[in-house]
């Protein structure tokens, strides 16, 4: 099991005496309740640790850390814990999409090609290559 980062990109940030950044027009309840789920996820067990963070585009809003970054070491999790964080460009994509959305620049149902910049497009004549049953790719010149 490895540990988690969570970033949320929200809503005037100060360093607060818990360890935790005391955040502008994000409520205290709402800081507490997300402290508390993280709190929470690692006492159940889902994660060992986890850093979180709450930005927008003036800054941070929040940030904090709960859990441990190293079990074995018994290390505690801190809030400029390095992850990796392979494997993020479909809910990257996702998210940009619904931005889009909201701002009424894409529709769900809109086709790709038309959406998509020219230069993501197919080659010319690359799909009437394929409809002939001809393989427009080239082999590797080398072994993979």
């Amino acid at each position: 099991m490895s540990a988690a980062a969570v970033i949320v990109v929200v809503m005037a940030s100060a360093p607060s005496a818990q360890g935790r950044t005391k955040v502008l027009g994000f409520s205290d309840a709402g800081k507490a309740a997300l402290t508390q789920q993280m709190d929470d996820a690692v006492k159940r067990g889902d994660t060992p640790g986890v850093a979180e963070l709450v930005v927008d585009r003036q800054g941070i809003l929040f940030e904090g850390a709960a859990g441990k970054a190293d079990i074995e070491q018994s290390v505690a999790m801190r809030t400029n814990a390095i992850f990796n964080i392979a494997s993020m460009t479909k809910p990257v994509t996702s998210v940009a999409i619904m931005m889009l959305m909201e701002q009424g620049k894409l529709k769900l149902d809109d086709p790709v090609l038309e959406v998509s910049r020219p230069c993501l497009r197919a080659p010319a004549g690359h799909l009437e290559v394929q409809r002939q049953g001809r393989d427009p790719t080239k082999r590797a010149r080398r072994r993979v």
